[in-house]
């Protein structure tokens, strides 16, 4: 008898216990359970290793393709790359454009006598005080300024003291712009710009290495 004379047979059997069934009286399926290994044997010979059915095991296979191992492995490595890459390039940033303030300021800059009125306190991310000197001052074309320092230190001296007088370099298009001479210094832009250059510049060779190595 051919495979799906076998199949139909079983399904009208099945049909006719299930009317059995529908009487009170109890399925017997052992006529079905020769059927049902055969068939679940010749399954589990054509599945080759690939879960099909209950009745087959199915066997860990071994990653055939380990370059998908060495691809991840470096793709995770690229993403770590990203972090020292992106805070060199924030320093660099930083450290660039106070050194080009400073610059600007030297050549078109206007200086002016001003004082200390107050200071700014502020927090930096680890939690600890920064004060930042508040110099007030009046422009050629007679404008009062008053503006914070860009730059904060965890201690005043009396030469930064309120009321003290000190001299203001500014822009005069753009008041706002300004320097407190003796206490905006260009150490800290050339600092930043300093480890900004060189946490890129070494991130950027160790990816140029790794790029070459692939």
């Amino acid at each position: 008898m051919r495979d799906w004379e076998k199949s139909l047979s079983v399904l009208e059997a099945l049909r006719e216990r299930g009317q059995a069934v529908g009487h009170g009286r109890t399925l017997d399926t052992e006529l079905l359970l020769p059927h049902s290994q055969s068939v679940n044997a010749t399954l589990c010979r054509r599945a080759r290793g690939t879960v099909v059915d209950a009745g087959c095991h199915s066997r860990p296979t071994r990653n055939r393709h380990p370059h998908a191992r060495v691809a991840q492995h470096m793709e995770r490595e690229w993403l770590c790359s990203l972090i020292p890459l992106t805070i060199g390039a924030v320093f660099l940033s930083f450290g660039v454009y106070g050194l080009r303030r400073a610059s600007a300021l030297r050549r078109t800059g206007v200086t002016a006598e001003g004082r200390i009125v107050r200071h700014d306190v502020r927090r930096d991310d680890e939690g600890a005080t920064l004060y930042h000197p508040v110099a007030a001052w009046t422009t050629r074309d007679g404008r009062d300024c008053a503006y914070s320092s860009r730059f904060g230190r965890g201690f005043v001296g009396g030469d930064f003291g309120v009321g003290t007088s000190v001299m203001v370099q500014y822009d005069p298009e753009n008041p706002r712009r300004f320097a407190i001479q003796g206490w905006d210094g260009a150490t800290v832009d050339l600092v930043f710009t300093v480890l900004g250059s060189v946490i890129t510049a070494s991130t950027l060779v160790v990816l140029l290495v790794r790029l070459v190595a692939l």
